[in-house]
């Protein structure tokens, strides 16, 4: 799994509001400290600094939108999007992209029921699913007596974000123009659900726990 997001930040500096625009600080404020490290061989660490994973994010973003349809204003309800897989590379860079986006990530454990998905799909109005292949045909169970039209969406790979990835038009661009979600006001967002955790389930049905921008450490994401 990949370590947490370090460098605690100087007092004096600009206080992060949401976890994009953490992102997009770090990367501005540290650009040649490691603050991630993510095994691919289940051995040896590879290290990416914030501007890496912010390019990543941007990259895997932009993908993203394609397919999923972003809140015009912060004055619009807060937009859910599932994320079903094993907690992999692919799926930390895509958190970061759907936070970059502006959208609440609902994270479905991979060991519940195919009830537990459709009662946590419908109470919190998520009409779109990032899933990993391997979970196609979970999610498509759970899909097939899901009132709504669910947009299932393939997650993005490392050739889809990675650095073979870049389009000649990022050359130049600083951390700040790799914002994705300008039409939103950070001082709104901020108070807003960035994740949505879910209980076991075990007595029950699973029940979602919202956890917004500003109750997450800058240091934990």
């Amino acid at each position: 799994m990949p370590t947490r997001i370090q460098g605690t930040p100087d007092p004096t500096d600009e206080v992060p509001l949401t976890i994009d625009h953490l992102l997009r600080l770090r990367a501005s404020q540290i650009p040649d400290t490691p603050i991630l490290a993510y095994s691919h061989n289940g051995k040896d660490y590879t290290q990416y600094t914030a501007p890496q994973l912010n390019a990543f994010a941007y990259r895997a973003g932009k993908h993203y939108k394609k397919s999923i349809t972003q809140r015009p204003s912060s004055e619009t309800p807060e937009k859910v999007v599932a994320l079903l897989g094993t907690s992999n590379f692919d799926y930390a860079i895509s958190k970061l992209a759907l936070a970059k986006l502006g959208m609440t990530v609902l994270l479905l454990s991979t060991r519940i029921s195919d009830e537990a998905y459709r009662h946590l799909l419908k109470k919190t109005g998520c009409l779109d699913i990032i899933v990993q292949p391997a979970f196609e045909k979970t999610i498509n169970r759970a899909q097939s007596v899901y009132e709504g039209a669910l947009n299932v969406v393939v997650m993005a790979s490392w050739g889809q974000y990675g650095p073979e990835a870049a389009a000649e038009e990022e050359k130049g661009l600083t951390p700040e123009d790799m914002r994705l979600d300008t039409q939103l006001d950070i001082e709104v967002e901020k108070s807003r659900n960035v994740l949505i955790i879910h209980s076991s389930g075990s007595t029950g049905l699973p029940k979602p726990v919202g956890k917004h921008h500003d109750t997450l450490s800058p240091n934990g994401y």
